[in-house]
Formats: structure tokens, sequence, C-alpha cells
């Protein structure tokens, strides 16, 4: 019952987050691009934090089994398979990169402006 009421507790901070977050940003566009570096950072972490999380969940569930000779076909599939779809994602990140080019623009302008900046130009 306890585990419930603290699930519901983060449930309603993340809820009141985003309804924040979007009055904040329909309401006072300004304020909201002045702490879009909160959010940028956050993101970042996130993303940060996926590699890790899926390598230790794999090694914490490798290592309940308490003898490795225990794994047998089953987590040299999963081994198997993680090896493989990291090194898809990678090879398939890279091509799109290449061929998509984001954020690639032909003037200084164009790649100030891709980039949701301002234009600084002193005359």
């Amino acid at each position: 019952m306890n585990k419930n009421k603290s699930s519901n507790r983060l449930l309603i901070a993340i809820l009141i987050g985003i309804v924040f977050g979007i009055a904040l940003g329909g309401a006072w566009p300004e304020a909201g691009i002045a702490v879009k570096v909160i959010g940028e950072i956050f993101i970042k972490a996130l993303l940060m934090l996926v590699i890790l999380l899926v390598m230790t969940s794999m090694v914490v569930g490798i290592t309940r089994f308490g003898d490795v000779r225990k794994l047998g076909v089953i987590g040299s599939k999963t081994i198997t398979y993680y090896l493989i779809a990291t090194a898809l994602s990678v090879i398939m990140g890279n091509v799109l990169v290449n061929l998509i080019q984001p954020g690639r623009a032909e003037t200084e302008q164009k790649r100030i402006a891709l980039r949701g900046e301002e234009l600084a130009i002193t005359n």
C-alpha cells in the first residue's frame, strides 16, 4: 500500500510538471526559452544513462544465476542478441547521419537558425 502512494506521488509530480511546462511555454514563451537549458540537461542525462542501465540490468540478471554454467544457451543467446542489436543500431545511426546530415546548412545564418538561436550580427 505504501509503495502505491509513493508511485502515485511521482506520477502526480510528473503530471504537474507537464502542465506547468505547457502553461509556461504557452503563456510566457520567453520564460520557457530562458529555462530550456534545464530540459536539455535532463534529456542528455537520460541519454547517458540508457546504455549503463541496460548493461547493469544484464549483469545483475546474469550474476543472480550464481553459476555461470547455468546460463547455457539462453545466456549466450541473450548476449548475442544484445551485441547484434547494439551493432545494428550503431551502423544504422551512422548511415542515417551521413545520409540525412541533420543540422547541415549552406550559410552561417541558416546554421544559426537551425540551432534555434538568434542571429547576433553587429554592424
